[in-house]
């Protein structure tokens, strides 16, 4: 296919080359040991400008096709020919674009684990919105909070920001149950202090 049509969204200094675009997911699916699924990939390098959402979405079905990525519980990972395309040919892409892949794929597997081993549910009510939300340590339940909030918008960002880190919002709350007000704030950062 001409690349000129696959070139729409990507930022100087992308790449709209398939060859390059295949050796920056295989670099980048090395760099993540979980794997990562096709649509993630596509998404990391289209939102990050790097290259063109369906140019990435094909480069994925030609490294199947060809062998060098395989499907393992949902999550593309590297073959041994995989690997060698990831360690040999790394240095043929800008720094500045691995830096940059390498960043966005570790926290799209870091949200993608988030979700598999914790939930947030929202669910409509009579006075707006709640969101549900459950960090569980392998498999067993650890907290579960419910936040009522007015509009669907809100619920949506509790939601990304609960599934973003649900490690820290487990910590944040023992804290509170656990601690005094003043150990509490000598621990918070100064621009929550600030607030107070």
């Amino acid at each position: 296919m001409d690349n000129n049509a696959f070139s729409s969204g990507i930022e100087p200094g992308g790449l709209t080359d398939r060859n390059q675009i295949k050796i920056l997911i295989c670099y980048m699916i090395k760099c993540v040991d979980s794997g990562l699924t096709a649509k993630q990939t596509a998404e990391i390098l289209s939102l990050d400008g790097l290259a063109n959402y369906f140019e990435s979405l094909q480069a994925v079905k030609e490294l199947e096709t060809l062998g060098h990525i395989s499907l393992s519980d949902g999550l593309y990972k590297l073959s041994k020919s995989g690997e060698r395309i990831a360690a040999e040919l790394d240095t043929a892409l800008p720094i500045t674009v691995r830096e940059k892949a390498v960043r966005s794929a570790v926290q799209a597997a870091r949200i993608y684990q988030n979700c598999k081993d914790n939930s947030a549910v929202i669910a409509e009510t009579e006075n707006g919105f709640e969101v549900t939300c459950e960090v569980k340590d392998r498999g067993h339940l650890m907290l579960r909070s419910v936040i009522a909030v007015p509009d669907r918008l809100q619920a949506e960002m509790i939601k990304e920001s609960f599934i973003k880190n649900p490690a820290s919002i487990y910590s944040a709350t023992l804290l509170l149950y656990t601690e005094s007000k003043d150990d509490i704030i000598a621990s918070m950062p100064d621009v929550l202090k600030d607030m107070i």
